[in-house]
């Protein structure tokens, strides 16, 4: 364990259609210390967050609000040619912690609005404790992304 960073509990959920729970469990998480990390609809909001800066203005959220996250979902597929790729978000966490911290509104239980997430709250913690090793994971993927281009133009 690393001594500059406490002990920290995060429990993570998306807000989808567990509303009731996620505001009963707020007091017991308040009394024991824990972070409650939410994302409404669903966790991709964040990954959404690592490539834009302002709240998704062109989906058409669905009349039957339990379908809102896999609607959501599908329209990163459109957006973003295929989706994010959550195994190459961490190179854009920095984005995604400013622009979900920016785009964050709660609600008057303290749950996370519609397009909006908490999860920079945990971000800022793991940049802090892994900064050294996501520069070198950067620099490593650049290097790997220059020899890749290379390969094909010769």
């Amino acid at each position: 364990i690393i001594e500059e960073f406490p002990d920290s509990i995060y429990l993570l959920s998306d807000r989808d259609h567990f509303y009731p729970e996620i505001q009963a469990i707020i007091p017991e998480c308040k009394e024991k210390g824990y972070t409650l990390i939410v994302s409404n609809p669903c966790f991709e909001i964040w990954l959404y967050y690592s490539h834009y800066s302002n709240r998704p203005i062109d989906f058409q959220i669905p009349e039957n609000v339990r379908e809102i996250s896999k609607a959501f979902k599908h329209h990163l597929e459109i957006v973003r040619k295929g989706g994010i790729d959550p195994r190459k978000s961490i190179f854009e966490i920095e984005n995604a912690i400013i622009n979900s911290e920016a785009n964050y509104e709660e609600d008057e239980n303290g749950i996370p609005k519609l397009f909006s997430t908490n999860m920079f709250v945990l971000g800022k913690q793991l940049v802090q404790m892994i900064k050294p090793e996501l520069e070198e994971l950067k620099k490593q993927d650049k290097l790997r992304i220059e020899q890749y281009k290379k390969k094909l133009a010769d």
